[in-house]
C-alpha cells in the first residue's frame, strides 16, 4: 500500500516532513484545511519513502548487524542518522546508556522508533564506535 507524507513547504526555507504514513485521502484532508496555510508557508503531501538506509563497508555492516537510515539534518545543517536500539545492547536501558556515552540521543521523530539518532560526517567510524563499545560491555 503506498503511503503519504505531509511537507510543510516555507517560502524562504527548506522544506520540512511533518507527517508520515498517511492514506492519500489522509494527506488530502489535512492539506485542504485552514490551518495548513499562513504567511510565508504552506502543507502539501508527497510519496512516502521513509528514511534512506545508509550503505556501510561490507565488512562493517556485517559486523553491526543493524541499518543507519538518514533523517533531516542537524539545524546548523549537520547530516544525522538513526539505528534502532538493538544495534547497541538487548535492554533498551542499557542501549541508552551505552548510545548516550557514544553521543546518540533518544530519537523522537515519528517515522523510527526505538531508535537512537546522531550527527556524523564519517559513518564508517561511528558504526565502529558502536561495535567496539558492545564489545568493551560483553
Amino acid at each position: 500500500m503506498q503511503t503519504y507524507k505531509i511537507v510543510r513547504f516555507y517560502f524562504n526555507d527548506a522544506p520540512r516532513t511533518i507527517k508520515r504514513g498517511l492514506t492519500l485521502e489522509q494527506a488530502r484532508e489535512h492539506c485542504q484545511r485552514d490551518d495548513t496555510r499562513g504567511p510565508g508557508w504552506f502543507d502539501g503531501y508527497d510519496h512516502d519513502t521513509g528514511p534512506a538506509k545508509c550503505h556501510l563497508d561490507h565488512k562493517t555492516q556485517e559486523a553491526l548487524g543493524h541499518d543507519f537510515y538518514r533523517v533531516n539534518n542537524s539545524r546548523a545543517g549537520g547530516p544525522r542518522y538513526v539505528i534502532h536500539y538493538l544495534a547497541f545492547a538487548d535492554e533498551y536501558h542499557e542501549a541508552r546508556r551505552i548510545a548516550n556515552r557514544l553521543g546518540f540521543r533518544v530519537y523522537r521523530g515519528r517515522d523510527f522508533g526505538g531508535g537512537f539518532v546522531c550527527q556524523s560526517y564519517n559513518l564508517e567510524n561511528t558504526a565502529e564506535s558502536i561495535i567496539n563499545a558492545r564489545g568493551a560491555v560483553a
